[in-house]
């Protein structure tokens, strides 16, 4: 991969490569923490190729994440506030704002039937730790 490359087809192999990392840490531990999933490769696609939705990478793109999201037992959906924002770049992407990138993760996982919680970060604690925290309240309830 080449560094500041952002074209379709470096997305198709970033997502590839996640996804085998994926697999290979799932073959080893019973619970895994990304800060991505495939699906927001996906929604990342919606905003940033829309006008390339009509090609054979795209389609890849769409149809690899369709199948490959049912493997997903539940998804976190991070937003922040207006107030969390201040604390630093917060899923932020070339040409798409963080509150564009977490609705199009909640349609689509709504839209491919994928298990998900929406979690709302607060600027009340450091970053890393508020987030684990809040994924780790969830996932013992």
């Amino acid at each position: 991969m080449f560094k500041g490359d952002r074209s379709l087809q470096m997305h198709i192999e970033t997502l590839m490569l996640h996804i085998i990392e994926e697999v290979t840490a799932s073959s080893v531990f019973d619970v895994l923490i990304c800060d991505r999933s495939a699906i927001d490769y996906l929604a990342y696609a919606n905003l940033r190729f829309d006008k390339q939705k009509d090609s054979a990478l795209y389609e890849t793109i769409s149809a690899t994440v369709s199948s490959y999201s049912s493997v997903y037992e539940k998804i976190f959906i991070l937003s922040s506030t207006p107030e969390f924002k201040a604390y630093g770049n917060f899923r932020s992407g070339e040409n798409t704002s963080s509150t564009n990138v977490s609705d199009e993760c909640l349609r689509l996982c709504k839209n491919l039937g994928a298990q998900f919680e929406h979690v709302a970060l607060e600027p009340s604690a450091e970053r890393s730790s508020y987030v684990l925290g809040k994924i780790l309240n969830c996932l013992t309830a």
